[in-house]
């Protein structure tokens, strides 16, 4: 939890200390520069849309953490096979599966303001899935299913004399 502040801090300056990486991109690629979204130069509506965004994918590896976090405490109580466990897999799976969604819509809807804001010259929409993601989601929510049944197994397990 405590490294979590100095990630947000650390993206901050990233975002913002473009200048360096844009001047090495612009020596071997002229012309590419420009396509790549300058956040210290934006006007404050296109500031405040990049920190809307970045907050938003904050507030998502918050919330991870935060579930890991519980889970790992329910772990260190030796309550594994609980349906808190489950509920928490259950979350974590979607959550991580439906990121990639919303992360392709919102950085497309934020394109597309920058462009209004005139932040950008033009808009191309972006159709980039990230797979990975998802498909650990997918996973995820697999293992939860087998956990379940292992669950039931147990019970079963107890009544039987």
């Amino acid at each position: 939890w405590l490294a979590f502040p100095v990630l947000i801090i650390l993206t901050v300056k990233k975002v913002l200390g473009q200048d360096a990486v844009i001047a090495v991109i612009e020596q071997q690629s002229p012309g590419c520069a420009e396509l790549i979204p300058q956040v210290g130069n934006f006007s404050s509506a296109g500031k405040l849309l990049a920190f809307t965004y970045l907050s938003a994918e904050f507030a998502f590896y918050a919330a991870l953490l935060g579930i890991a976090h519980m889970t790992i405490h329910h772990f260190a109580r030796g309550r594994i096979f609980v349906e808190a466990t489950l509920r928490a897999l259950g979350i974590v799976g979607l959550m991580i599966a439906a990121w990639p969604v919303f992360d392709l819509i919102a950085l497309n809807i934020v394109h597309y303001a920058w462009t209004l804001t005139n932040d950008m010259k033009s808009f191309e929409p972006h159709y980039l899935f990230d797979v990975g993601p998802f498909g650990v989601g997918l996973l995820i929510l697999t293992l939860r299913a087998a956990l379940q049944h292992a669950i039931a197994l147990k019970q079963e397990n107890e009544l039987t004399i």
